[in-house]
């Protein structure tokens, strides 16, 4: 019926590679649900995603010529949908600056690893010399158990950094989602889904890289996908798709969206598994300076669907709030498990399922007033 919904081939695929992102889906379980539904692309013909994340929905509905609309709360994964439905920008001053950070990856890579020279060393006629010392920091608001990064990679980043500033906008967020989606892999933590550090996962850490190369080669591939989309895709659009991104929760975009003008919602919602987004990029939103403080995302915790755990584990017992004898059972059951942990024991675990589902509740009760098709990679 559908395609395999993992997110896992989106790695090789045009304009959803920019960005890899925990729990997505595939571009082809859309363009299965596209199909399936006979939508036709129109003036009139809109695809909707209440939990956009990095614009799986998006990016494929528009890519058929559909006008996509999506809802999302995380700074970082607004950025990549942002950045990945943003058409307009200049395929070759970006490949200007791609081919400018080629040779400043060479030089930062070369010179900042064991035994290396100087940056004022090897640089070649006609090239501004560079400094050897980053003129920013590490973010001073991110907290993480131990360091990071090794501090040879670290220093690295930093100096990436400093040339990513120097390139103008709109192009300087292509290379913001480039240095986000690097950033972990040579980092001493690792997705395990959870974000945490890859000496308890026994992963072997890097205490040095090429990253400025590694930059540069997602570069690469953001310069190839443009010139496709120019190329390629956007000649034989019959019309030019629109797209709009809500910076809030469903429950909230749904205000300024009628029922009935959306065709199609694709999405892969939220799982009941307390997993943590904004904490789990974290290290996207600190170094990308979208975040400059822990006060900055707790907001994005509250605000997200079903809430988490951490949010909820506080407060009074929370009930379900619609009649499903087997389900508030389960709820009960897990209530009166270990109360000797108080916040930390069932309690909390049963509120956090409770809110879930009555979120969830919620969104199925919208449902029944869209007159749209619903596919999902989640629900059940």
């Amino acid at each position: 019926m559908f395609s395999d919904p993992a997110f896992t081939e989106n790695r090789q695929v045009r304009v959803h590679r920019w960005v890899p992102w925990i729990a997505g889906f595939s571009a082809a379980f859309v363009a299965d649900a596209i199909k399936r539904y006979n939508l036709k692309p129109s003036d009139r013909t809109l695809i909707f995603d209440p939990f956009a994340g990095v614009g799986t929905t998006l990016v494929e509905g528009k890519i058929g010529g559909f006008n996509v609309a999506g809802c999302e709360i995380n700074p970082f994964a607004i950025m990549a949908c942002q950045v990945k439905l943003n058409w307009e920008v200049d395929a070759e001053e970006l490949a200007s600056w791609v081919s400018k950070l080629a040779r400043y990856a060479r030089k930062i890579d070369a010179t900042n690893s064991a035994g290396a020279k100087s940056l004022h060393d090897e640089t070649k006629s006609g090239d501004q010399n560079l400094a050897i010392e980053p003129t920013l920091r590490a973010p001073e608001g991110f907290r993480t158990r131990e360091p990071f990064f090794d501090p040879t990679i670290e220093k690295k980043m930093l100096l990436l950094k400093d040339f990513i500033l120097e390139v103008p906008q709109p192009l300087r967020d292509h290379f913001w989602i480039a240095f986000g989606s690097i950033l972990v892999k040579y980092s001493r933590y690792a997705y395990g889904p959870s974000l945490g550090r890859k000496t308890v996962m026994q992963i072997r850490l890097s205490h040095d890289a090429p990253v400025g190369d590694v930059l540069f080669r997602k570069m690469e591939e953001i310069r190839d996908d443009l010139r496709w989309l120019k190329n390629e895709v956007i000649p034989k659009l019959r019309n030019r798709p629109e797209h709009r991104i809500f910076r809030k929760s469903v429950f909230e975009s749904l205000e300024e969206i009628t029922d009935e003008s959306i065709d199609l919602v694709t999405t892969s919602p939220p799982y009941l598994n307390n997993y943590h987004y904004p904490r789990n990029t974290r290290p996207q939103l600190y170094w990308l300076d979208l975040v400059r403080k822990p006060a900055d995302i707790n907001h994005i915790g509250l605000e997200s669907f079903g809430k988490f755990w951490q949010s909820v584990r506080q407060l009074p017992p929370i009930d379900l709030a619609f009649e499903m004898p087997e389900l508030s059972q389960v709820i009960k059951t897990i209530r009166t498990q270990c109360p000797e942990k108080g916040i930390y024991g069932g309690n909390g675990w049963a509120n956090y399922a409770a809110t879930y589902f009555r979120r969830s509740r919620s969104i199925s009760r919208r449902r029944v007033l869209w007159k749209s098709c619903w596919a999902s990679a989640g629900l059940r």
